[in-house]
């Protein structure tokens, strides 16, 4: 839209030859250093496109005057008019590219001689696009419409065919998995594997979208979602950021048994307890959920009560921020208990990518627990100082005693780096029922009394329905 609106006023613009070159001059030093300048941490694109996109618009304006600057001079170079001419095609052809060199080297951290290599591969291939298909596509002109309407269409159907069948095998995947049962997990700890040969490639398929229904849909603080025994009202509250919505299923199938309802609020990339890396949406929600919780009147609320550090190199690999304990202060000084479950393992890369390329050799995608884990959980001392803050920690369900592992028993655990896949945590539900029970029973002499519904009592808890170990029974 910028172009073309320069391309409309520029009859009406009149730069004299200094303003001219001094706008010829900043637009490209702007346009070859946005790149190098803008941190990572920027999103792109959005506002800060506007430099790139300005600097092009002082290109054009200045290379309108009689006597051309010497910066337009030197961009009307002809191989830089070659280069300007297929630049389309370069970038439809870099990004590919890209993609499937990461794939295949296992890592987004690409050196500076590798982006290189693309970078050239992608001008060679555009060079060859443009005078194989391109040009000659352009030359051709016949007597009547119809050949040039078969030939786009003889393009979009070999665009389209595929996609479309990709499209309905990956849905087709999704209802197979979906509609799958699954024996859940009646062990006390998880183990090791080497092999992951085991694990279908339907699974690597769909296990991006293996999340809880409100990661998928109520990641926002405005709206609620209801699960368990939607009648009750009794209320479970789960709070916090996506790390408290991945546990929504578990809680869900024990709102279903003992017959409460749980109501999920959580906020994306946020956190029960705001901190300044974390968006201005975080600091809003911090701010009206203990309001909204006390409208709610939960009997219980469950959030996290740990942070694991992302960065592999940083020294701090777990901690209770002091945000997260004020928050847990102001919700049980309203009478409300808060069970606070430590946080999961994170991965530097995607632990499916590595399952992947590893198949035989799984057991290198574990992390060490002592790049994850004090050797004491940290929020163990709020338990104490805090009154009616609880703490889980269901470290055995993905952590062995020296690793933690990607995958187990042919399921993979995360659908990122750093998310439990529903999947597994409806497998892992039983054994999550039993070190819930063992380690806070606080929050099980709440949720049964006064309306405590029994098995075989016109209980269709999804839980039950699953199967129980003659532990948990």
């Amino acid at each position: 839209m910028a172009g073309a609106l320069v391309a409309l006023v520029l009859p009406w613009l009149r730069p004299g030859d200094r303003s001219a070159g001094l706008a010829s001059a900043a637009g490209l030093s702007v346009l070859l250093t946005t790149g190098l300048v803008i941190p990572n941490s920027f999103d792109y694109p959005g506002y800060i496109a506007a430099l790139p996109v300005a600097a092009a618009a002082l290109l054009l304006v200045s290379g309108s005057v009689e006597r051309k600057p010497l910066p337009t001079r030197l961009l009307s170079n002809r191989y830089l008019v070659a280069l300007g001419g297929i630049s389309f095609t370069i970038y439809l052809w870099h990004w590919p590219i890209l993609v499937y060199t990461q794939h295949s080297l296992a890592t987004t951290d690409l050196s500076l001689l590798q982006g290189l290599a693309i970078i050239a591969a992608a001008v060679i291939l555009a060079a060859l696009t443009t005078a194989v298909l391109e040009n000659p596509s352009r030359r051709f002109k016949p007597a009547k419409l119809w050949p040039s309407y078969a030939l786009g269409a003889l393009f979009f159907t070999a665009v389209a065919l595929p996609g479309f069948g990709a499209r309905e095998r990956v849905l087709s995947i999704y209802d197979r998995i979906e509609n799958s049962t699954q024996a859940p997990f009646s062990g006390e700890m998880i183990d090791i594997q080497s092999s992951a040969a085991g694990v279908r490639f339907e699974q690597f398929v769909t296990v991006g979208s293996d999340k809880s229904f409100p990661i998928l849909y109520c990641l926002e603080d405005s709206r609620a979602c209801e699960s368990g025994d939607a009648e009750s009202d009794r209320i479970v509250a789960l709070v916090g950021g996506s790390h408290a919505a991945q546990w929504e299923p578990l809680f869900a199938m024990l709102g279903e048994r003992y017959g409460f309802k749980l109501v999920t609020m959580v906020q994306m990339s946020c956190a029960l307890g705001y901190q300044w890396h974390m968006d201005q949406a975080c600091r809003r929600y911090n701010e009206r959920i203990v309001e909204r919780l006390r409208e709610l009147n939960p009997i219980f609320v469950i959030t996290n009560s740990t942070r694991l550090e992302r960065s592999l190199e940083s020294p701090q690999v777990e901690s209770v921020p002091e945000s997260y304990a004020a928050q847990w202060r102001r919700i049980t000084s309203l009478g409300f208990p808060v069970l606070g479950i430590r946080d999961n393992p994170w991965f530097g890369d995607d632990p499916n990518l590595c399952v992947w390329n590893r198949r035989h050799a799984a057991d290198q995608c574990a992390r060490p627990v002592r790049e994850l884990y004090l050797p004491e959980d940290p929020s163990l001392v709020f338990e104490g100082a805090i009154q009616s803050f609880h703490r889980a920690d269901f470290g055995s369900i993905y952590c062995t005693r020296d690793r933690c592992p990607a995958v187990f028993q042919d399921r993979l655990m995360y659908f990122d780096t750093h998310h439990l896949t529903r999947s597994y945590v409806i497998y892992m539900a039983n054994r999550l029922e039993h070190l819930l029970r063992a380690q806070v029973p606080e929050f099980f002499a709440v949720i049964e009394w006064n309306g405590r519904k029994m098995p075989g009592e016109g209980d269709n808890s999804t839980l039950w329905r699953l199967g129980t170990t003659t532990e948990v029974e």
